[in-house]
């Protein structure tokens, strides 16, 4: 009478994530008889192998029944099962509101819009990437600096599964818009303003310009020469927008004096 072999193996995991799962089994099997065996290892999911050990990466979520089948070369078998359960996995992915702003009055909205099947509850975290974090699912946040930042969402399911994504959002610098007057006061008479542009921006972008003079004439110049066809204080204006659509403002008064009027009376043409 020969001996029923005895039917073991171990596994690394019972229990994995979806993502990048890997199930070594170890088999510890043995035969009192001394002889060696042959196997069968069904794993579950329509796969067999013949093999003393095996791995497996399973491509979906579920419970798994894992059996191995020993056979000695008397024809004496044995097997068993063990059970292993794959988790589902969650899908890291959020919507960024403007993901391009210029940096006066920044304000960022990140939509959460991750997902994992079933009704279960993710957990989020935030980096903002600027030493700044966040838990909540949908949060808003105003940079403190203009430069491009690498906003990354993790998720992490009840299971202790995770997932992360990553976007870009860009804060724009805002421009500098000033203008300098060669001369700032004068007379009606052939009046002529001269305005000098020292507008700048350290974004790698193009300026439009718009000039108002204050009476209701406008240039589109970078740096335009304007006659007043009357004189008065008036309040010029610059506003620059660079090709990100930042803009800036700059404000400065010239005067038109009256021409005088030269005049004069005598008390009597003809005296003694």
């Amino acid at each position: 009478v020969h001996s029923t072999p005895v039917i073991e193996f171990t596994l690394s995991d019972t229990a994995l994530c979806l993502k990048n799962n890997e199930f070594i089994f170890n088999n510890n099997s043995s035969n009192p008889d001394g002889l060696s065996l042959s196997y069968s290892w069904d794993l579950g999911d329509s796969t067999r192998v013949n093999t003393s050990n095996t791995y497996r990466k399973y491509s979906k979520s579920g419970d798994y029944f894992v059996r191995l089948i020993g056979e000695s070369s008397f024809g004496c078998k044995d097997s068993t099962i063990e059970k292993l359960t794959i988790f589902e996995q969650p899908f890291a992915s959020f919507l960024t509101v403007n993901s391009n702003q210029c940096y006066r009055d920044n304000e960022f909205e990140f939509i959460n819009t991750s997902k994992i099947k079933g009704n279960e509850i993710l957990k989020s975290y935030w980096d903002f990437g600027d030493g700044r974090f966040d838990t909540a699912s949908n949060p808003k946040l105003s940079f403190m600096t203009p430069g491009i930042f690498n906003v990354t969402l993790a998720i992490e399911s009840t299971k202790g599964c995770k997932d992360t994504s990553t976007s870009k959002v860009n804060i724009y610098e805002e421009p500098t818009v000033k203008f300098s007057v060669i001369k700032s006061d004068t007379c009606f008479e052939k009046n002529l303003i001269k305005f000098t542009n020292n507008s700048s921006t350290n974004n790698q972008s193009t300026f439009t310009y718009k000039w108002i003079f204050g009476d209701h004439n406008e240039s589109i110049g970078d740096n335009p020469i304007h006659k007043y066809s009357s004189f008065d204080t008036f309040e010029i204006q610059l506003k620059g927008t660079t090709s990100f659509g930042c803009v800036d403002s700059f404000f400065q008064e010239v005067i038109i004096y009256p021409n005088p009027s030269a005049d004069f009376s005598v008390n009597g043409l003809q005296q003694c």
